[in-house]
C-alpha cells in the first residue's frame, strides 16, 4: 500500500469526530422527518470506522441518538423504543402539537 493509501486508511479507521455524525443525524431528520432508527442505521453504518464490529457501530449510533435527544435536546422520538420515529425537537409541527396538548390539558383541568 502506498504511503498516501495508508494515510487514508488510517483516517477511515479512526473515523470522524462525533459532531460529524450528529450533524448527519440532524440533517436526515430535518429533511425527512419522521425518520426510523433503521434509516439512521443505514446512513451511519457504512460511515463508521471499519475496525468497529456491527454491534459496536450500533452502540455508537445509540449513544449519538441519546446525546442528541437527552443532552442536546435537538431531536425527539415521537414513536416508542421499539418503533422509533425521530423528529426535530424544534420543529414547527412538534412545537404546535406540544402547545395544543398543553392548552387542552389546562382546559380539561379547569385552568390549573
Amino acid at each position: 500500500m502506498t504511503q498516501r493509501g495508508e494515510k487514508a486508511k488510517r483516517i477511515l479507521d479512526e473515523g470522524f469526530n462525533d459532531q460529524y455524525y450528529r450533524d448527519l443525524i440532524v440533517k436526515i431528520i430535518r429533511e425527512h422527518q419522521p425518520v426510523a432508527r433503521a434509516e439512521i442505521n443505514r446512513l451511519l453504518l457504512e460511515k463508521l470506522p471499519e475496525v468497529l464490529t456491527e454491534k459496536q457501530k450500533l452502540e455508537k449510533i445509540h449513544n449519538l441518538l441519546t446525546n442528541l435527544s437527552s443532552k442536546r435536546k435537538q431531536i425527539w422520538n415521537s414513536g416508542n423504543r421499539r418503533y422509533s420515529q425521530w423528529i426535530p425537537s424544534d420543529g414547527a409541527k412538534l412545537g404546535e402539537t406540544k402547545k395544543n396538548n398543553r392548552k387542552q390539558s389546562l382546559e380539561s383541568n379547569g385552568g390549573a
